[in-house]
């Protein structure tokens, strides 16, 4: 009973992290990609096709972020300091994005090739990290 009267501000968290966290993800992950490749800011060079990028933005972010949301949503009553919550929520989005993108790489992606897939994991891992570490302290300064 407790649960449903907390609801709408789940659903507010879960929009949060989707509308902050993606494009966070997505700068972070264009970064690694750029580093990794020697051209930090080469991959940036996506942004010139808008549609696209956002497109992968929210086929790569959009469920883990809003997942992690939801997750932030409930957990947030449950801790009493910020730099825990940070980072229990950094966790929960590493892990939210590593279980969504696993799923991606084993059925669409690279079926075959797993070491390709396992630095995409992991990259991809880092970044739902990063979105859900700064979403998780923007959640705690804006829903006191």
């Amino acid at each position: 009973m407790s649960l449903i009267r907390h609801l709408p501000p789940i659903f507010v968290t879960g929009l949060l992290f989707g509308i902050v966290g993606m494009p966070v993800g997505a700068v972070v992950f264009l970064t690694l990609a750029g580093t990794a490749d020697g051209r930090p800011f080469a991959m940036f060079g996506i942004l010139k096709a808008p549609g696209l990028a956002g497109a992968l933005t929210v086929f790569f972010g959009g469920i883990p972020a809003i997942a992690t949301g939801i997750i932030a949503g409930i957990l947030r009553r449950k801790f009493r300091s910020l730099p825990v919550f940070a980072i229990v929520m950094a966790l929960s989005g590493a892990i939210a994005t590593a279980i969504y993108v696993l799923v991606l790489i084993v059925t669409i992606i690279s079926p075959g090739r797993w070491p390709d897939g396992a630095v995409l994991l992991c990259s991809m891992a880092f970044t739902g990290a990063v979105g859900a570490l700064c979403c998780a302290v923007l959640q705690w300064k804006l829903f006191r």
